[in-house]
């Protein structure tokens, strides 16, 4: 029995902004409110096939995706199903002091079996992981 797991590390740009007057203002990235998990593409976990796809979009005021696109893929079906779940996300509007700002995000997408011993034969099932802290990552 193999369960299926896709990871997702969610990436932010963070930083500030600098004022007129030179103080800087926070800068507030986007959280999430609805990440839809990618669905494993058939082909791929039919033949064992494990691997990552790194998206990178911008998260708009309204928390929309918007020019999402594949920067990396290890296989072209892990970005194609990458793509289809992160159009779909939706965040809360990034900031910079108390203004709404577009922000741009690079996340990437783990695709992965695992062996789970000792199980009885279930249907294949996915999980998320999105790991709380990482290190930004600009585009």
């Amino acid at each position: 029995m193999k369960i299926v797991q896709v990871s997702l590390i969610c990436v932010l740009v963070l930083g500030g902004c600098a004022t007129p007057a030179g103080r800087a203002e926070a800068h507030v990235g986007p959280k999430p409110l609805f990440t839809p998990v990618p669905e494993y593409p058939v082909e791929l976990r039919a033949s064992g096939k494990q691997g990552k796809a790194l998206v990178e979009f911008i998260v708009t005021t309204e928390g929309n995706v918007v020019e999402a696109k594949v920067i990396e893929a290890d296989h072209p079906l892990f970005g194609v199903a990458a793509l289809q779940a992160v159009r779909r996300w939706k965040f809360t509007p990034p900031r910079i002091g108390d203004r709404k700002v577009n922000d741009r995000l690079q996340i990437p997408i783990y695709f992965a079996l695992e062996d789970k011993p000792n199980q009885p034969s279930e249907p294949t099932t996915m999980s998320v992981t999105t790991p709380a802290a990482q290190e930004p990552r600009r585009p």
